[in-house]
């Protein structure tokens, strides 16, 4: 969902279905529920013309997989990770991985 914020352009971007339950799983991946709605999200930003100076993700797979499939071919001229933007262990999903561990799969980050 994009929306602007005090004139200035942002996008925020949650998902989640009603009534989900912790499937014991951590540091999930995203599901093809998630890979299609990131890439219907892509197409809306690059037909608008979309940009953005600075992109901050949570240091999830999922959102760092969102992150990646939702801007990919999107101008962004800083990528950052937060761990401030992540869940707060409500979910065993949402225990990442190590930093390390994330560099490797996630270079653009």
């Amino acid at each position: 969902m994009c929306c602007k914020l005090d004139a200035q352009p942002s996008c925020a971007v949650s998902w989640g279905s009603p009534g989900f339950t912790d499937p014991g799983l951590w540091d999930t991946r995203l599901t093809n529920r998630g890979e299609a709605q990131a890439t219907k999200l892509n197409r809306e930003l690059l037909s608008s013309g979309w940009s953005t100076e600075l992109l901050i993700s949570s240091p999830l797979t999922r959102a760092l997989q969102t992150s990646m499939r939702v801007f990919d071919g999107v101008p962004v001229q800083r990528r950052t990770v937060s761990p401030l933007c992540a869940e707060r262990l409500f979910l065993s999903s949402d225990v990442g991985r190590s930093p390390l561990e994330l560099r490797e799969d996630f270079p653009a980050f």
